[in-house]
């Protein structure tokens, strides 16, 4: 199911392993700076917060990555 989310983005926890890429490809991507985490749409964005808002995205895909972070790098406001 489709849903509107605000992700918040904790960077600095960020140990760039990759899960939260590899479930939601068309929505995290890693900064080319410093290769933590990042939204795909401020592939750019390298402060230590980022908040990706108002984006439509599938619940359980979105869940999952908050879940499966190892260390709650990212949280849905």
């Amino acid at each position: 199911m489709l849903r509107q989310f605000r992700l918040e983005v904790l960077r600095y926890k960020c140990i760039s392993c990759g899960y939260c890429r590899s479930i939601a490809p068309d929505l995290i991507d890693f900064s080319r700076h410093d290769g933590l985490v990042t939204s795909i749409f401020t592939p750019n964005f390298d402060s230590d917060i980022q908040t990706i808002n108002d984006f439509l995205a599938d619940t359980s895909t979105v869940e999952q990555i908050v879940r499966i972070c190892p260390t709650k790098a990212m949280r849905i406001q």
